[in-house]
């Protein structure tokens, strides 16, 4: 029963398994999981050979909001075991609507529930659970009670990690959703280069074989033949080896590759970290037009050229080269720019182009 419990919790199991463990366990003829949240009790699954299949939807269209068994519930603390023959005797149960068009119908009488976990933001909130009997076989005995408390202890641990787990997963959806909203898509890899995760946009890049692509379940690159891939393998391993983050151009395309943190002072299995992947096309700056500099910045048409080209990454003698003057001339253009924009070096004159709006995109 406790390795079902903690089955159930990680998603090996289903909580239907667990719920009918229990019936065999205590001579059950139902059962259900139930969470409350601020006033709102979800059935989480029910079963039992007299609960009918519809029992779920009518107990959250209507039965729950008058389920008088919850108020026991929501003031008990956690952990704690309530009979609800302790509570609602006969005379009760004859005037109940719960009991009458609900319970009773399905062939239920008895209750033995517990609210198994208590939440920090809902102090009257967790997860609630309930064992039902017919009327033939009685109230839940003193020892059927003390063998449900014995469990309580393992059912307090699965429902705490299940919900940790949740939140594990619900995180990770939200960085996969936030790195494909900004663009790279990301990959976890092992050592060997094996492909062990890619999200929505890695999977798309992937089936079509651009820039990146899957061989025997590897990582290999598009374009560039063994001496690419080569180069990825010595990134892969060095980025294991070292935890050091590994950068690689591809065509149009920037490859990084990091160590993931492990969580933890050891890996349960003995596994090495894996590797986060990420690949993202190369920004093509924005550029003003000659124009726009020359009339903003006071600039000639052949310094607008030069700051254009510094701002797109060429260096002085590549710009010279282009455009066919000397190497001299582009210097001294230089030192007018610098005069012109307040600037002293290449990296301030490019931040500063990297401020001006671009009206429509760069034009020449």
């Amino acid at each position: 029963m406790i390795v079902l419990l903690h089955d159930a919790a990680r998603g090996g199991a289903g909580w239907e398994d667990v719920g009918e463990q229990l019936q065999q366990l205590l001579g059950l003829d139902g059962w259900h999981l139930m969470r409350m949240n601020h006033g709102v009790t979800e059935v989480l699954t029910a079963g039992g050979e007299r609960v009918s299949a519809s029992a779920a939807a009518r107990y959250d269209a209507h039965y729950g909001r008058i389920d008088p068994r919850l108020g026991l519930l929501r003031q008990a603390r956690a952990g704690t075991l309530c009979c609800d023959h302790e509570h609602f005797d006969a005379r009760f149960v004859a005037r109940s609507e719960f009991y009458q068009d609900f319970l009773l119908p399905e062939g239920l009488r008895y209750v033995l529930g517990s609210r198994i976990t208590a939440d920090e933001a809902d102090p009257q909130g967790g997860y609630l659970m309930g064992l039902l009997r017919g009327p033939e076989r009685g109230v839940f005995s003193a020892e059927t009670q003390a063998r449900v408390q014995r469990l309580m202890p393992h059912l307090q641990r699965a429902f705490a990690l299940k919900d940790q787990l949740e939140q594990l997963h619900e995180h990770a959806r939200m960085l996969e959703a936030a790195l494909e909203a900004a663009g790279p898509a990301a990959l976890a890899l092992d050592r060997s280069g094996r492909i062990r995760h890619a999200d929505a946009q890695a999977r798309g890049w992937l089936a079509a074989a651009s820039p990146v692509l899957s061989r025997r379940g590897r990582l290999q690159l598009a374009a560039g033949g063994a001496a690419a891939q080569e180069r990825l393998q010595a990134a892969i391993e060095r980025c294991a080896r070292s935890g050091e983050i590994q950068a690689l151009a591809l065509p149009g395309h920037t490859l990084t590759l990091s160590r993931m943190p492990a969580r933890g002072v050891e890996r349960a299995d003995d596994r090495p970290a894996l590797l986060l992947c990420l690949i993202a096309p190369t920004r093509r700056p924005r550029l003003p037009p000659v124009g726009q500099l020359v009339a903003l910045l006071g600039l000639t048409p052949a310094e607008a050229r030069l700051a254009r080209g510094l701002a797109a990454g060429l260096s002085l003698e590549e710009h010279a080269e282009q455009q066919g003057v000397r190497l001299a001339t582009v210097r001294t253009q230089l030192k007018a720019i610098f005069a012109k924009t307040g600037t002293h070096r290449q990296s301030d004159l490019v931040r500063l182009l990297d401020t001006i709006p671009v009206p429509g995109g760069d034009t020449a």
